[in-house]
Formats: structure tokens, C-alpha cells, sequence
């Protein structure tokens, strides 16, 4: 862009310094002085209080005065603990009654924190372990009555809607994209915890507008309502000049909000980005031309077999560690719990459909949660999705070592060695080239599915030829008790999630995929599931003991020879070696792909774009998914049942991830054309089922949560520390400046410079209007989340006279209430398509990940895939 084709204007004169104004709301409590309670709260208060005091009481003397109190042991801390936090968790709620101001409304939800944190949360949570320990040290069976259950799905309610109410109160609703959609959840938060109020008439004070007075900087209450003439936002030019003219009666200088700096030898001016410019830019039709040709470029898309492929590796190749720990919690209900697993799975085809639908991106959970959400969510759905991937390559490079090990005498070389030794030579190829070939994946599954369709058929004749004997034998050791039989089944059912892990991978790569290939090619992963797991864990018990199916030796492959012979066994092994090898590269690609997207989107730093000068290939995302395989393969002793307890929770919590997108998709961005919608009943059953699952993979090991916990806080706040690097330097900064040893190193104009440098990188907001509090929220989304001090709004125009009169206004009053940010507004006359985004991001340097859209409508010609990363954010 050069000064021949773009007209320069100055929004405002210079002056020494701005900052940034929040307005508060303690005029408005200074008039509504009045009591928190309303005259008729206080009897109602002393009778709820009353109740439950009550019900706390006769609970603490029964246990301590009629019971054998020695004898209880921790049973005791039980129900007394329980009913102290349901005291709590009332008195929290009650004092969130209906108040008349909004500082006794803060004030309420600060004490309503206190009672539901600081008391209800502790104690319902020392009050369930406490029974837990008392069974645990009984040796009695967790989790058997109706009563426990209940109480377990209730603990889970009630940590979900403090995550809710947290997620939409902390940080004004940061978590979840923004302070008015923080609200909305609040409310869902709250509707649970407290009964319908009858809404009182709003006080007529309350309803009193904030006008501002240009005699004084100050903001007073004004009762009457303000003349449209003066308010109308028409006059705004007349505004800015009279704002801008106006003279600080003191020094005489332009005004400025005369706050001191939070750094005493820095003053605020540093913080000062500049003012913005006014650009016409002329987009000819040789560059939309180009822009076509590079958006039209030909890509791989894969049609339904070869994507299948690509996740069918993980798939199919999850029967190998899957079998062994099935049998081991369901012995011969195992194929019955298997085939459970997977028509469940089939739930959530639907969602991913929706879906991938209407964001049709590469990134799974990470980029559903980033357009639906924001980055703090996003940034969850990256942690999952890297947890997973990287379960999924510790997992099968794992298995591969224990098949190996259990086939061949090797000396003293350890199973877990050979899955290392497996992990680096990974890692090596893909230094090399970090390209999956759909052609060699589809190679990988067929040759497997062909091996695994003679070893059916074999078992089959083999069963036919050897009769029902061994399958009677193994029947006889089931469970005889109807909840003993329920239980394996249901155990079974949790634990065989790890026989379709695999499924999850597929919206990674969407865009890869042909629009009309994404249905039949999650179709053709859950018939491959179906497929496989159930008919061949029949096979094993139909001609295998139990003793030789639990005792740890290679199911399928002692099955083989079996049923064959040893040439079969040896396939089954080389065809095992394969596909997990597959699964490890699969996983590894994956983790590389979402490290490098991370990376694009400044999550994470630049170093991790770098690329080797001969392969082209970026080396510092394989470094990086190397070193947390290793770690999470060390620390889990390198065994290969506890990274498998871990990955079952990850893939568990990933499949949860997707409810939650789809939630939220239908929540915020209802809007977003798509061509398949799932029914709302249908998201709320899957996540049901997965947190049922989940907790079942819990109660048989808790270790499972401890595991999946740890490895995800890491991982979470490894991509959270790099997003903080300017909070951290603002600290740094601030220690400098109150520390006089350091000050004569001068090191805060070093830092300062460094913040300039580190947030100058452009970023384009696209504006269609002119209204004043839609670009308001935007320009606060992006303070918030996006790490640059300088922000281009475009407008698409026909004509002149199509431009909105009060753009270019509203724009400078921007300007001047964000004064750490540059705003220049660019026109562009065309028409908005994905070809002139492309355009104009060439024209004006920013990348497409780097530019925010409105959430289109339903009548927009355009899906939101089309424009190939442009993010939506809520303005």
C-alpha cells in the first residue's frame, strides 16, 4: 500500500498522553443508599434458617449421642460433614435473594463465593472421601447403592455448575468469550440453586439514565430523559472537536484523564500507540483474480475411503490394547460391553456432523471452542486434543513393545525400551517428512482389516470344528448375582472406550476431507468398530480359557495360532507392528499439526514455525511432542496399563469437549450457516453418557483422575504461560521500577521497547455498521485476548452513499477510549466474499487467522470454512 493509492488523515491531534477510562457505577450507589433486604426477606430468612439449623442439629446428635460413636470410625465425618456443606450451600444461595443496588448485589455474590468455596465446597468434599476411606480401610465395594450413586452423579452436578458459575463470573465471563455472555450463563448457573422469585417492579430511580455532562468531567445522574436532539450521535463530529480543542484549565495543555502511572519512573505515554489514519484502498480486479487462483489451488481432499483410513489406524489398531483390559473387568460378558461401546460412540456422529458443518476448519475441539467461545476455552480443547494425540502415539508405541516382547525372546531389552526406541525412530522419519500419506494409511487398513477378516473366518471354523466346550468353561466363571452381572457389564462398557479410540481424530483434518465424504467417513469408522472388537472378543472366549485371555499374553495373536497356526500368529504380529506404528505417526502428525496452528495464532511462540533448511519440515513441534511422549512414558513407569487408564480418560474428556462445542455452537453462534443440525436432546444424552462413563473409569481407578488431571494441568498451562508473556512482562516491569539496585541498568526502556516490538503486528476488524456499542464490545474482545497494539477496521463498501454515517465518527471515539490501541479504518469498495479477504490480506500484510468477522446469518452465501481461518468473534 503506497501513498498514491491511500488517502492519510489524522483522527485527532496528538496530545501528551491518554489512558483509558473505566467508567464506575458508584454515582448510581451513592443514590440508591437503601438497605441490602427487603422488608419481608428478613422473616423468611430466620425461617429457611431456622430449618435447616434444625436438620443440621438432629443429624449431629444422633450420630454423636444415639449412635456408638467409636465404632463408626470416619463414617462418622459422613453425614455430619454432609449436612454442614447443605447449610452452607443454602446460606450461599439465600444470600443472592433480590436486592436494590448494584454494591449489595456484589456484595452478595462475594459472600456467596464465600459460603459455596470457602465452606459448602471443603466439606461436601471431605465429607465424600471420608466415606470412601471408611470402605476402603472395611475392604466394602465402592459405589453399590442407589443412594451412593445418586450422590456421586449429584457431586458431579454440583462441581459443573460451579465450573459454570465460576467460568461466567471470574475475569468478567473471560472463560467463556465475553461479560455478556458470562451473564447469560449466570443464569443458567443460577436456575438450578434457587427457586423461582416473583420479579419486582424496577424502581423508577433505578431507571434513571448516565448522562454525561460536558461542564464536567465527572458522571452525574440525571432523572429526565435526555433531548434526542443533544444525544443523537449524529453530532459526534461536533463532540471529538469540541474534546479534542478542549484545555486543561491547569497547564493548559490538551486534555488528558490526569491519572497517575501504576509505574512511578515511567510515565504513561509509553502506553500511547498512536493515533489512527483513514484509508481508501482500491482492491483491482487483477488482485481478486489472484486471490481466486490461490484459494482455488487444487487440494488433497480425500474422498470417504482414504480419510477413513487415517483414523480407522487408530481405530482398528486399538483392539490390540483394548481386548486384554476388557476381559480383565468383564471376563466373558466382555464382547456384549464392547458392542455397547461402540453403538454409543454412534451418538455422537450427529455432533460431529453439526459440527463440522458449520466450522468447517482443521483443529477439532481447539478451533470449535476458539470460533464458539474464545481463547481460554480454545486453549482446553488444544490441551485435550494434544493430551490425546499424545496418548494416542505413548499408547501404541507401548503395545508394540509389550506384542513384541511376548513373541520374541529379546534378552535383557524391556518392553518399555522398545516402545522408546520405537517413539524416537518416530520422530526421526518425521523430521524428515511430516506429511501422512492417505495412500499408505488406506494400504496399512486394508491389509489390516484383511488379516483380521481371515483370523474371523479361521476362529469360526475353528469354533465349528472344536464345539462349545470352551466357551461353556469360561461361562461358568461369570458373576451369578444380577448386580454382579450388571457390574462387569457396565465396567466393561467404560473400559471398552479404548476399542474405538480413533474416532475422535477425524474433524483434525476436515478440511482435507470432501464435502460430501465427512458423513460416510465417520459412518465407515463406526462399522469398522462394530466390525472388529465384539465378533473377535467372542472368537477369544470361544476357543481361548479365561486363564489364558487374563494372564496377559497376546490375545489376538495367541488366538491366531489357535485357530490357524503359527504362520497365522506371525502375521497377526508384523500386521500388529504395522498398524500401531501407523497409530504412533498418526498421533504424532496430529500433535505437530495443532502445535504449528497454536504457533500461527501467537498461543505459543514463533520459534516453533522455524523450519529445518533442507526438509522444510518444522523441527521445534517434533522436538516438542517428543519430549511430552517421553515424559508422560516416564512418569507413568512405563507401563503400559496406567497410560492406558490416562488415555481413556483423555478420550473420554475429549468426546465431552465436542458436547460442549456444540452447546455452545448452538448457544453463540446460532447463526452460522450449516447444511445438518443434531437435536439438542441428542448433545445433553451424549455428554450424560460420557460423564457416566467417565466416572465409572474413575471409581475402578482412581488413579485414572489423578493421571489425566496432572498431565492436563501441565499441558494447560504450558500453552497459557506463552499467551501471558506481556501480564508477565508488565510485573517484571513494575518489580524494576520499585527496585532501586535495578534501576541504574536501565532495564525498563529495554522492556519497554520489547512490549512496542512485541505487539506492533496488525490485526483487521471487518465492520459492516456503524453502531457505536457493537464496535464498543469488539474493540474490549480484542484488548482482552489479542496481544497487539494495533487494530485495522475495514468496511466493504458498493458506493458512497452505501458507507454508514456515522462510521468514521464512532471510529475516532474508539480511538480516543482505547488509547493503548491504534485504530485506522480502511474502505474497500467490492463485495464481501472469501476472495476479497483473501485479497485484502495480501494488500494490507495480516493473515487470515489474524481477522475478526461478525457471526454471518443464515442467508450468508458463504460457510465460515470458505474463508479458510478468519475467526468470529461477538460484536
Amino acid at each position: 500500500m503506497n501513498g498514491n493509492d491511500a488517502e492519510r488523515q489524522a483522527l485527532l491531534p496528538p496530545p501528551h498522553t491518554r489512558q483509558d477510562t473505566d467508567v464506575h457505577h458508584q454515582a448510581v450507589d451513592s443514590v440508591l443508599q437503601r438497605q441490602e433486604l427487603r422488608p419481608r426477606d428478613p422473616p423468611l430468612w430466620g425461617l429457611a434458617s431456622i430449618s435447616l439449623l434444625a436438620i443440621v442439629g438432629y443429624t449431629w446428635y444422633t450420630v454423636f449421642m444415639h449412635s456408638d460413636f467409636m465404632k463408626m470410625g470416619y463414617f462418622a465425618a459422613h453425614p455430619t460433614l454432609q449436612t454442614a456443606a447443605v447449610l452452607a450451600f443454602a446460606m450461599g444461595v439465600m444470600t443472592l435473594q433480590p436486592t436494590l443496588s448494584a454494591g449489595s448485589k456484589e456484595a452478595g455474590r462475594t459472600r456467596h463465593q464465600k459460603f459455596q468455596l470457602g465452606l459448602g465446597f471443603p466439606l461436601i468434599i471431605l465429607g465424600s472421601l471420608a466415606v470412601i476411606v471408611h470402605k476402603e480401610k472395611m475392604g466394602w465395594a465402592h459405589f453399590t447403592s442407589l443412594h451412593s450413586r445418586f450422590g456421586l452423579a449429584a457431586l458431579i452436578l454440583l462441581v459443573l455448575q460451579g465450573v459454570v458459575g465460576g467460568a461466567s463470573l471470574w475475569g468478567k465471563g473471560v472463560m467463556v468469550g465475553g461479560e455478556e455472555r458470562g451473564k447469560a450463563l449466570w443464569k443458567w448457573h443460577s436456575s438450578p440453586g434457587s427457586p423461582r422469585r416473583a420479579r419486582i417492579a424496577q424502581p423508577p430511580v433505578l431507571r434513571a439514565p448516565l448522562v454525561y455532562n460536558p461542564e464536567s468531567p465527572d458522571i452525574e445522574l440525571n432523572n429526565t430523559e435526555a433531548d434526542p436532539s443533544t444525544s443523537d450521535w449524529t453530532k459526534s463530529d461536533k463532540l471529538i472537536a469540541e474534546r479534542a480543542a478542549a484545555l486543561d484549565p491547569i497547564d493548559g495543555h490538551h486534555k488528558f484523564v490526569p491519572t497517575p502511572s501504576r509505574f512511578p519512573r515511567i510515565t504513561n505515554e509509553w502506553e500511547f500507540s498512536g493515533w489512527g489514519k483513514v484509508f481508501y484502498i482500491e482492491i483491482k480486479d487483477e488482485q481478486l483474480e489472484a486471490a481466486h487462483q490461490r484459494m482455488s489451488e487444487p487440494e488433497v481432499q480425500m474422498g470417504q475411503f482414504r480419510s477413513s483410513s487415517i483414523s480407522g489406524n487408530g481405530v482398528v489398531g486399538s483392539i490390540f490394547y483394548a481386548f486384554p483390559a476388557v476381559a480383565a473387568v468383564a471376563s466373558i460378558f466382555s464382547p456384549l460391553s464392547l458392542l455397547i461401546a461402540c453403538l454409543i460412540l454412534t451418538i455422537y456422529r450427529p455432533i460431529l456432523l453439526e459440527l463440522g458443518s458449520a466450522i468447517r476448519l482443521n483443529g477439532a475441539n481447539y478451533v470449535y471452542l476458539l470460533q464458539c467461545s474464545g481463547k481460554m476455552l480454545g486453549s482446553v480443547g488444544a490441551a485435550a486434543t494434544l493430551l490425546d494425540a499424545v496418548a494416542t502415539s505413548v499408547v501404541s508405541a507401548a503395545t508394540a513393545g509389550a506384542y513384541l516382547q511376548g513373541e520374541i525372546s529379546i534378552g535383557s531389552i524391556k518392553e518399555w525400551s522398545i516402545g522408546l526406541f520405537l517413539l524416537i525412530g518416530i520422530s526421526l522419519i518425521a523430521l524428515v517428512s511430516l506429511r501422512e500419506s492417505s495412500a499408505f494409511t488406506l494400504t496399512i487398513t486394508i491389509v489390516h482389516m484383511t488379516v483380521m477378516t481371515v483370523l474371523m473366518i479361521g476362529a469360526a471354523v475353528a469354533w465349528a470344528r472344536t464345539g462349545m466346550g470352551v466357551l461353556r468353561d469360561n461361562w461358568e466363571l461369570r458373576p451369578t448375582s444380577g448386580t454382579g452381572i450388571a457390574r462387569a457389564i457396565f465396567n466393561g462398557v467404560c473400559i471398552g472406550f479404548l476399542g474405538v479410540t480413533g474416532f475422535e481424530c477425524t474433524p483434525a483434518y476436515i478440511q482435507n476431507i470432501k464435502p460430501k465424504s465427512y458423513g460416510p467417513t465417520l459412518r465407515n469408522l463406526l462399522i469398522m468398530a462394530l466390525f472388529l472388537n465384539a465378533p473377535l472378543m467372542l472368537f477369544a472366549y470361544a476357543l481361548l480359557p479365561s486363564k489364558t485371555i487374563l494372564s496377559g499374553a497376546n490375545v489376538l495373536s495367541t488366538l491366531a495360532e489357535v485357530a490357524i497356526g503359527r504362520s497365522m500368529r506371525t502375521v497377526v504380529v508384523v500386521d500388529c507392528l504395522l498398524v500401531l506404528s501407523g497409530g504412533v505417526f498418526a498421533g504424532l502428525v496430529t500433535g505437530c499439526r495443532l502445535v504449528e496452528s497454536l504457533a500461527c495464532e501467537r498461543v505459543l511462540p514463533q520459534i516453533f514455525l522455524h523450519r529445518l533448511p533442507i526438509t522444510g519440515t518444522a523441527y521445534m513441534p517434533v522436538l516438542l511432542f517428543f519430549v511430552i511422549c517421553l515424559i508422560v512414558y516416564a512418569s507413568s513407569a512405563f507401563s503400559l496399563a496406567t497410560v492406558s487408564t490416562m488415555f481413556s480418560a483423555t478420550f473420554l474428556f475429549t468426546m465431552l469437549l465436542y458436547g460442549v462445542s456444540c452447546i455452545l455452537l448452538k448457544f453463540s453462534r446460532d447463526r452460522l450457516p450449516r447444511a445438518y443440525r443434531t437435536s439438542m436432546w441428542t448433545v445433553v444424552l451424549a455428554m450424560i453418557v460420557t460423564c457416566v462413563v467417565l466416572g465409572g473409569n474413575i471409581a475402578l481407578n482412581p488413579q485414572t483422575l489423578g493421571l489425566f488431571v496432572a498431565y492436563f494441568t501441565v499441558v494447560f498451562f504450558g500453552m497459557l504461560l506463552p499467551g501471558s508473556r506481556l501480564k508477565i512482562t508488565r510485573v517484571v516491569l513494575w518489580i524494576l521500577d520499585q527496585t532501586k539496585a535495578l534501576q541504574r541498568w536501565q532495564l525498563d526502556k529495554w522492556i519497554v521497547s520489547w512490549i512496542k516490538r512485541f505487539r506492533k503486528d496488525p490485526i483487521a476488524l471487518w465492520v459492516k455498521g456503524d453502531h457505536i456499542n457493537h464496535l464498543v464490545q469488539a474493540m474490549l474482545y480484542i484488548r482482552k485476548n489479542e496481544l497487539t497494539s494495533h487494530v485495522k477496521l475495514v468496511h466493504v463498501y458498493k458506493t458512497i452513499s452505501t458507507i454508514p454515517s456515522e462510521l468514521k465518527a464512532n471510529i475516532r471515539i474508539l480511538d480516543e477510549a482505547f488509547p493503548s490501541i491504534t485504530l485506522d479504518l480502511v474502505f474497500i469498495q467490492g463485495d464481501f466474499s472469501p476472495v476479497l479477504v483473501e485479497a485484502a490480506s495480501q494488500e494490507l500484510d495480516i493473515p487470515r487467522s489474524h481477522m475478526f468477522i461478525s457471526c454471518p446469518g443464515k442467508d450468508h452465501p458463504w460457510q465460515l470454512g470458505d474463508y479458510q481461518g478468519v475467526r468470529v468473534i461477538d460484536f
